[in-house]
């Protein structure tokens, strides 16, 4: 029986993914990027009480409604320290339906939590490109950093084409075949297909 589950909301008109995982009788939200009503929803239909919320990067369409569900829930934000600019920025807003964030996220670039969640530092879409990595359920949350058969933009502040590249290949095509990845748009790819269909590999 699996002792997690993980469910994706696509939310705003970036239709960005956000996901709820429940790893060890813990909730985790996973770049809350608006819609921060449909998040609560269907955090309350599942009885769950979120412990955090992880952010894969900094860019506006996946950090929107975190100050809406920190206040709501009275929890702590991860973010890989070098976004915090980027986080704070006011350039990194779209008013007024992407309003500039003000709740400040906790960063440390050196950032795990206890097993089974590892935090990898996958820069390249930005600086602060974070995957979050679940061993033993075999998951990867990658943000914007790969897609499934493609990667992520490098034409956007703090965009790096060639440390996307090596992240890519170093950090997450490593990682056992069989690792599903879970992206920020679109739908789910894993280790072995992008070894063997992502035209940039």
């Amino acid at each position: 029986m699996k002792d997690y589950s993980i469910e994706k909301l696509v939310l705003g008109p970036f239709e960005t993914n956000c996901y709820i995982l429940s790893i060890d009788n813990k909730i985790f939200i996973i770049d809350p990027g608006s819609e921060a009503q449909t998040i609560i929803s269907t955090l309350e239909k599942n009885a769950f009480i979120p412990f955090y919320i992880l952010l894969t990067h900094a860019h506006i369409d996946h950090i929107s409604a975190v100050m809406e569900l920190a206040h709501k829930y009275n929890i702590e934000v991860y973010l890989n320290e070098n976004d915090e600019l980027l986080y704070k920025s006011p350039a990194n807003s779209l008013e007024p339906f992407f309003p500039r964030l003000t709740k400040r996220a906790t960063t440390n670039s050196c950032f795990i939590f206890d097993p089974p969640i590892t935090a990898i530092h996958t820069p390249g879409h930005t600086q602060g490109g974070t995957s979050f990595y679940v061993k033993k359920a075999k998951i990867l949350i990658s943000g914007d950093t790969i897609f499934n058969e493609s990667i992520g933009r490098t034409d956007l502040p703090g965009g790096n084409h060639k440390q996307l590249l090596t992240s890519i290949k170093d950090k997450i095509l490593t990682l056992p075949p069989d690792t599903v990845i879970y992206p920020g748009h679109g739908t789910e790819t894993s280790v072995d297909h992008e070894l063997k269909f992502n035209p940039y590999f």
